[in-house]
């Protein structure tokens, strides 16, 4: 257990990983700066990603057909209080996890990612990131 990182220590490492991804720095296939343009535009990838994309995508459409019916609600103030509420649910579904965040063992952070250009945004956390 002595070499788990801290909640901040995972959280950059997540950051820096992201920043070689924007900065197309991959080390896998399929990641550049191409296909992510790609999907960014609606194309589905395959595979385990889209399974993770068939998930999200239903957050974004009720987001969107919400504010087509209400034309003062804003789709990015909408989507923002989605996350926030999410990592809200996290944190009141389970008392180990919240008692883990309290205690500085982990972080439950709620982030925004842009697939157009692939940088993250922290919307709320629970727990210290640093």
């Amino acid at each position: 257990m002595a070499n788990r990182p801290s909640p901040a220590e995972a959280w950059q490492t997540l950051l820096d990983g992201n920043a070689r991804f924007t900065r197309g720095e991959m080390a896998h296939p399929s990641q550049d700066v191409d296909r992510r343009t790609q999907l960014s535009t609606g194309v589905m990838p395959r595979g385990f990603v889209r399974a993770i994309v068939d998930r999200v995508i239903p957050s974004i459409v009720g987001v969107g057909a919400i504010a087509e019916l209400d034309g003062d609600l804003d789709p990015e103030v909408l989507r923002r209080e989605h996350v926030r509420a999410t990592v809200r649910m996290l944190q009141d579904y389970s008392i180990s996890l919240a008692t883990a965040a309290v205690e500085g063992r982990c972080a439950i952070v709620g982030a925004e990612y842009a697939l157009a250009d692939g940088t993250v945004s922290v919307v709320e956390t629970v727990g210290s990131i640093g």
